[in-house]
């Protein structure tokens, strides 16, 4: 049993857990507000657990554990050097030294990770017989703690010496589980999550599998999915788009109605967007698409606003700028109402190029933002088989 702790279920515990399961272990996740529940729960842990993660303010969840464990908290000058480094590094003032007196203390003979860069001065070691980690709830940290150190451990103690990840898009949590259930045995364990259609599927092989039985087996995951896998890593879809655009040296402009900047947000999040992302335009109103698109007022009065026609020639009015060499556009209804008789989450999405147009429609289901993040996501990775298909 894998045991997390923490205060509040954010995105950090449930990317956690998820990869957790990703070895075959089982993972319970306890979310604890109250002081005297959360000591119990550290006592409940330790009797049933092999690792304990703590996810969280780490000062309060390092004194708690102490008072638990009757362990003495020592101040780590390891620590301070970290936080002074991560302080300079981040251009943050340097806190007087009661701040440190109060961030830099561990469990006694507990390892402060001087590499981990917060605030938060992250630590692990051993009481009892179980490992123990601290950690801050901040995502991008908890992935660098997990990738150097977690799943050291994870894999010692799930007897796994391989772990793979893919990405998949388009299919449900319960088709991929179907697909790799009939296709492989019980030798290979797998977990899957997903998020508005953008799935990670993880796969770990136990101790004593070879590695041409890695490499077969992967082989068949790609043949498998080969229509929907679209990253052999645990990557975004914004990252994957952005990092072939680069390659191709090409830009991207996006027309977005239905999904009111979210695909321009997105790719604009990824690290050098800036060198492929020419212009996103959220053109909203029938005006707005007919003055900065060029969309024709009679193809909205003969086929309505949302509709492949519309969708096509807002995407087309993009790549009117001859430095844009592809164009997503968006039209839909995310709810709670739509016209015309048309259905809540009826949605089209064009990709084009200066050559072809391919428009493309859905009928997403879910709350107005699932519609709209649904939407997102399916042009971004659109874009990217688009991408994908073209040789450099």
């Amino acid at each position: 049993m894998i045991s997390i702790l923490a205060n509040n279920f954010t995105q950090s515990i449930d990317w956690l857990q998820h990869n957790v399961m990703g070895y075959g272990l089982d993972c319970k996740v306890q979310i604890i507000s109250d002081d005297k529940l959360f000591a119990r729960s550290i006592s409940d842990s330790i009797s049933q657990s092999k690792v304990v993660i703590f996810v969280g303010d780490t000062v309060t969840n390092k004194t708690a554990f102490c008072k638990v464990t009757k362990t003495p908290l020592v101040y780590d000058k390891r620590a301070e050097m970290a936080l002074k480094r991560y302080c300079e590094q981040s251009s943050t003032p340097i806190p007087q030294q009661y701040v440190f007196d109060k961030l830099c203390v561990s469990p006694e003979h507990f390892l402060s990770l001087t590499d981990s860069l917060t605030m938060q001065c992250s630590c692990f070691g051993d009481a009892k017989g179980v490992r123990f980690f601290f950690i801050p709830d901040v995502l991008a940290e908890i992935k660098h703690i997990f990738s150097v150190y977690i799943h050291k451990v994870l894999c010692d103690v799930g007897k796994i010496s391989f772990i793979e990840k893919v990405k998949i898009f388009g299919l449900s949590t319960l088709n991929i589980c179907k697909i790799f259930a009939e296709n492989f045995d019980n030798k290979v364990l797998y977990s899957c999550c997903i998020d508005a259609g953008d799935s990670l599927l993880t796969i770990a092989f136990p101790s004593g599998v070879s590695p041409t039985f890695v490499r077969t087996t992967m082989t068949k995951v790609e043949n498998l999915f080969k229509d929907n896998l679209y990253a052999k890593s645990d990557v975004s879809l914004e990252e994957c788009l952005v990092a072939r655009l680069t390659q191709m040296h090409k830009t991207v402009g996006v027309a977005e109605s239905l999904t009111g900047g979210l695909i321009s947000n997105k790719i604009v999040s990824v690290s050098g967007a800036s060198k492929v992302f020419f212009e996103g335009i959220v053109s909203y109103s029938i005006e707005s698409k007919a003055t900065l698109l060029n969309v024709n007022p009679v193809v909205i009065d003969n086929r309505g606003v949302v509709s492949k026609e519309v969708a096509q020639q807002m995407a087309k009015g993009i790549l009117k700028d001859d430095r844009i060499d592809f164009a997503i556009s968006t039209t839909g209804y995310a709810g709670p109402t739509s016209e015309d008789g048309k259905p809540v989450g009826l949605c089209y999405v064009s990709v084009a190029d200066k050559l072809s147009c391919q428009t493309y429609q859905f009928n997403f289901v879910g709350s107005r933002q699932s519609i709209r993040d649904q939407a997102t996501n399916s042009a971004l990775f659109l874009l990217l088989k688009k991408l994908q298909t073209i040789m450099v």
